[in-house]
């Protein structure tokens, strides 16, 4: 359902005004103790032993309480200390302090929890956290939902970041004991987003396959993979086919879970156009979502940023004050539909796109763009090797803000040879400019094609100054992000009827202010009458036919960046 907030652009400036301060949940009959933590273990459906750390917030002395499910990154492992980091802009304790208990899971393969990892597989990780869920709900301090007719049903949402964010979508598509999700800058079509446009991206590969061998424990066939991806140039069937099982991409109609999808502009392994397309599958099924681009993400170290500088690619507060805050907002909304939270969410955008320079772009739905700019080029050939083109977009007459999916088309008069090409707009002149978001987007025409083709560039956000001019940059190669990579076939290809099209808008706001009031601790609404439970939740049900391993190569770049994932602890 969609949910009964709005938000309006003819009232941003009211927007920003923060209520006033609400009381916390008074407690006359019981005094809360500390909030206390312990290491357990969960047996999945296949007899894989899963690490959990449960952390109980003292309020749960006086009350049943909510839980909130944490997954780290790829590489990475579960929170095992009452302030851990857990996601941008949130710590453990602000969320016991919010009164919701935190339950930080080792993914399979990952820390202490068994098997191996083969990223988000249905019939492997998805069957271990709807067992969590299970086994969380014959705890007698947390919160039951004795209503929505399935059995074993607990209040949960989900939080974490890159393989993180992927268990919450994967999770909420086969049990629909989720109940709202905080995915940030993680992935909607693995295959895509690991190989976009027929390319793979091996700098993130090489990256996370090293990372995964060195700190987790990955089934052999992603190494495999990784080295028949990088030898060959593409990625290998069996390896899509596993990347496409774990993907959102692949079971849209089920995507309907509240969501707050965080994603990063300038991340370059999982772009915001995979955020957008869980966004705009989320509300394709009538549930609610909001789209929230930062200024943060995957950053490859030694080559990023190279856009704007300064603060602007390790900020995550360019348009809300406290991200965190944020989050704690939605779960209050949805978990316990506190009244006092919803009136404070419903002031926030539902699609707000950070720019490089440290503003917001902001729409009450997608596109954010008022209006699209079409800009036809010349024709001309794909260059070859270290050759590149610099063709004019446009030139600034005033202060010009592009946010949103630039688009590229042409026409391809004769067939190709495998030619490569890779896209990225530039901002400064020919011999002196910037990366909009570091972003540069790769195409390859398969051999034998001609016609017309058309796609989508990555997502951006900035601003453009009176007077600066906008390119559209070809590369015949890119050494930053994929190298190695360009075409191999050593024959030009030509292209005419070319048109770049661009998302402009007006509506670009400072942050909004998104602070809680001190103190502030939702109230479960009272219990309804018990419904009798359906059979078992949809975990195991409908799984495609399970074909080669799992989606591999790119799979080790799957999930976050363990290390190399930067997060902002609030």
């Amino acid at each position: 359902m969609r949910r009964p907030l709005s938000f309006s652009l003819a009232a941003i400036a009211a927007s920003a005004v923060i209520a006033a301060p609400v009381a916390a949940t008074a407690q006359t009959a019981c005094t809360p103790g500390e909030h206390t933590l312990s290491n357990e273990t969960v047996t999945s459906p296949d007899g894989t032993v899963i690490a959990i750390t449960v952390m109980r917030p003292r309020i749960a002395d006086c009350r049943d309480v909510a839980v909130v499910m944490h997954g780290h990154g790829w590489s990475g492992s579960r929170a095992k200390a009452l302030d851990s980091g857990l996601a941008y802009g949130l710590n453990a304790t602000e969320v016991l302090d919010a009164g919701y208990a935190v339950v930080s899971v080792d993914a399979r393969g990952h820390g202490d929890s068994g098997d191996v990892a083969q990223a988000m597989q249905p019939d492997k990780e998805i069957t271990d956290y709807p067992a969590i869920m299970t086994y969380l709900s014959t705890l007698d301090w947390v919160l039951a939902d004795t209503d929505s007719g399935l059995a074993n049903d607990i209040v949960v949402g989900g939080l974490g970041g890159s393989y993180g964010g992927g268990w919450q979508t994967m999770t909420s598509i086969f049990d629909d004991r989720m109940d709202a999700l905080v995915p940030q800058i993680t992935w909607h079509n693995l295959a895509h987003s690991l190989s976009p446009n027929g390319v793979p991206r091996t700098a993130w590969l090489t990256l996370l396959n090293a990372g995964g061998n060195a700190s987790a424990r990955p089934d052999p066939r992603l190494n495999e993979w990784y080295t028949e991806g990088v030898a060959t140039g593409s990625t290998p069937a069996a390896a899509e086919e596993q990347f496409l099982r774990g993907s959102p991409f692949s079971y849209t109609d089920r995507l309907d879970t509240p969501a707050m999808y965080i994603s990063g502009l300038p991340d370059t392994l999982f772009t915001v156009n995979e955020a957008l397309d869980n966004y705009l599958t989320t509300v394709a099924n009538d549930a609610d979502s909001w789209l929230i681009g930062i200024q943060n993400g995957h950053i490859l170290p030694g080559v990023q940023p190279t856009g704007v500088g300064a603060p602007a690619r390790s900020a995550i507060d360019h348009c809300a004050t406290d991200l965190g805050h944020l989050i704690l907002d939605f779960y209050d909304t949805y978990l316990l539909q506190d009244a006092a939270a919803e009136a404070r969410l419903a002031r926030f955008p539902e699609i707000a796109l950070g720019t490089e320079q440290g503003r917001c772009a902001v729409a009450d739905a997608w596109p954010v763009e008022e209006s699209r700019t079409d800009v036809e080029l010349p024709g001309f050939v794909v260059p070859q090797g270290s050759a590149s083109l610099m063709l004019p977009l446009l030139n600034a007459a005033e202060e010009t803000t592009i946010a949103g999916v630039p688009t590229f088309s042409a026409n391809v008069p004769l067939p190709s040879s495998g030619n490569r090409m890779f896209l990225s707009l530039a901002a400064g002149s020919p011999d002196n400019f910037r990366l909009i978001d570091d972003q540069v987007t790769p195409y390859e025409v398969p051999v034998g094609e001609s016609g017309d083709i058309a796609f989508d560039l990555a997502a951006v956000s900035t601003t453009l100054a009176a007077g600066e001019q906008l390119f559209l940059r070809i590369e015949g190669q890119n050494l930053d992000q994929f190298a190695g990579m360009q075409s191999r076939s050593g024959s030009a290809l030509a292209m005419q009827g070319i048109t770049v099209s661009l998302p402009v808008t007006t509506q670009v706001v400072d942050a909004f202010d998104t602070t809680r009031p001190e103190g502030t601790v939702a109230t479960p609404p009272a219990p309804a009458a018990p419904v009798a439970p359906a059979a078992a939740p949809a975990s195991a049900e409908n799984l495609p036919a399970t074909g080669g391993g799992l989606a591999a190569f790119g799979l080790l770049m799957l999930g976050g960046a363990g290390m190399l994932l930067r997060r902002r602890v609030g």
